[in-house]
């Protein structure tokens, strides 16, 4: 069995799930923070995620959590090694470190501190433009198993290496279909599949996390483990397996809110994807069975990580296993007039569901504590006993996990996240956006474009920019000052010093970026 003295740690995820896609969400929130999702019958969310809601009524849940970027690889090199974006130089899903990284991965840590370390699903450690030989290894994790294709890095067991799956004729078909990344006019429609859940890949990886509890537990193993299961759904393309058609009608799924009389889009590249994606040339059919097909999908990742869930329970590793639930960024899901996809510091894409169970402490909590992912390495060494690196800019979640107040704390109070995307008058130039979001006020401050202060309590769309409201100004000031403060404390404490081992992958006759 597991050494009693450290903690097992259990880390589930979906990709590119909403904070608010839970059927809990809505738990613990005043009625100006429920979003439009959460519009479903008896006043909960429409969506049924019953594993991932008795995991919250027996942890804790975050909803105010963001992504420090919301974009798959910065967001998973971030959060893996507890350190932001800026520090690491991994800004957008061409940046990586083709070999060695610089700092220490949550599976190098674990496994020097005598863990087992396993890493199940997918972790997007290099784009798919990148060299095959690049990223060698396995990043700390003892054991990885995987969907396979180039951007995971080695695997033990790969999907796609078994002709019998069909996985790289399912892959080649959702690319010709929907194009690379599933982010389409028609990925998001979506579509059903010809396959049930059983044969389709959540449903094995899955199995291979259930199947490593269980090796694990037969082995009688001294060592605690550390297993992080990493599924691809929710994020698009939007195709559910055959046998879960149905489970949500289109008809009664909610829409985003209609965007009012007179509103201008101030981020350029939102803008621009609504035209050239074409997702605001989408019908209200479409967008119903976008919506609805989404929904479908956090259901079944729910079925999925509830088998692993419940594995936990069998074995008997509940009670000394910390489990956390988490997303690397969320989804617009035609908000703002048809955007979809995250590439944006917008709610819908910098909140993520957060749960986090630590046997022992308090049950059912929904904090409103200022959470950024940075904070899950230094409460996953605390639950190890690895002592905290003072590099970390993070804090351990256990202090509020254990029910304390964030202000008796002197927790944060505001969480900070940063976005890098192309200006339109320069496409290939990379722009920056950096966000300061209190629980009631929200500063965009965009490099080469109009910036954004947002009241969340009277605007929880984000549709009013009261960037030039002079009744705001002090509020506006207060928190250009915060936000300045935080970028250069995080600067001097860590400064990025590893462009030597960052690469970025481009197209074959791309033009570097400038």
């Amino acid at each position: 069995m597991a050494d009693n003295r450290r903690m097992n740690l259990l880390i589930l995820m979906g990709d590119q799930h909403r904070w608010d896609a839970l059927g809990c969400a809505a738990e613990g929130l005043e009625p100006w923070q429920r979003t439009w999702l959460m519009d479903g019958p008896g006043g909960r969310p429409l969506v049924r995620t019953p594993h991932l809601d008795r995991l919250a009524a027996t942890g804790a849940r975050f909803p105010q959590a963001v992504a420090n970027l919301p974009v798959c690889v910065p967001s998973r090199h971030s959060f893996i090694t507890g350190m932001y974006p800026h520090q690491l130089g991994i800004l957008t899903n061409a940046h990586y470190w083709p070999f060695d990284p610089p700092v220490p991965t949550l599976g190098t840590r674990l496994k020097e501190a005598g863990y087992a370390t396993a890493a199940v699903g997918k972790m997007h450690w290099k784009s798919r433009q990148a060299p095959d030989e690049h990223v060698p290894d396995k990043r700390g994790f003892d054991f990885r198993a995987g969907r396979g294709g180039n951007t995971d890095g080695p695997l033990d067991v790969s999907l796609a290496a078994d002709p019998q799956t069909g996985e790289q004729r399912r892959r080649a078909d959702a690319v010709a279909r929907f194009g690379v990344g599933g982010e389409s006019r028609e990925g998001y429609v979506g579509d059903v599949s010809p396959e049930p859940a059983a044969e389709l890949p959540e449903t094995w990886l899955a199995a291979q996390a259930v199947d490593y509890l269980h090796r694990h537990h037969d082995q009688g193993s001294e060592k605690p483990f550390c297993l992080l299961v990493s599924l691809d759904r929710p994020h698009p393309p939007n195709v559910i397996p055959a046998d879960y058609d149905g489970t949500y009608d289109p008809a009664e799924v909610p829409l985003p809110p209609r965007v009012p009389d007179g509103f201008h889009e101030d981020d350029p590249h939102v803008s621009r994807q609504i035209r050239q994606r074409g997702w605001g040339e989408m019908d209200e059919r479409e967008l119903r069975l976008s919506v609805s097909r989404y929904l479908t999908n956090v259901t079944y990742v729910d079925d999925c990580l509830g088998r692993v869930l419940d594995t936990l329970d069998e074995l008997g590793y509940a009670e000394n296993t910390l489990v956390v639930l988490l997303s690397d960024h969320g989804e617009l899901l035609g908000e703002r007039g048809g955007a979809h996809t995250k590439y944006s510091l917008y709610d819908g894409a910098v909140r993520v569901p957060l749960i986090v169970r630590w046997p022992g402490l308090r049950a059912g909590l929904v904090s409103p504590a200022a959470v950024e992912l940075v904070d899950l390495m230094p409460t996953w060494l605390e639950a190890a006993g690895v002592p905290l690196p003072p590099i970390l800019p993070g804090r351990s979640l256990r202090p509020l996990l254990e029910g304390q107040g964030p202000e008796s704390l002197g927790w944060r109070g505001a969480t900070l996240a940063e976005q890098y995307t192309p200006a339109t008058e320069q496409p290939d130039a990379p722009r920056g956006q950096w966000t300061i979001r209190e629980r009631r006020y929200k500063l965009i401050h965009r490099a080469g474009a109009r910036s954004a202060l947002y009241d969340l309590q009277e605007d929880p769309n984000e549709f009013r920019n009261l960037i030039e409201e002079p009744a705001l100004a002090p509020v506006r000031e207060r928190l250009y000052a915060a936000l300045a403060q935080g970028v250069i404390a995080r600067a001097e404490r860590f400064p990025a010093g590893w462009e030597g081992a960052v690469t970025i992958a481009r197209a074959p006759g791309a033009a570097p970026q400038r």
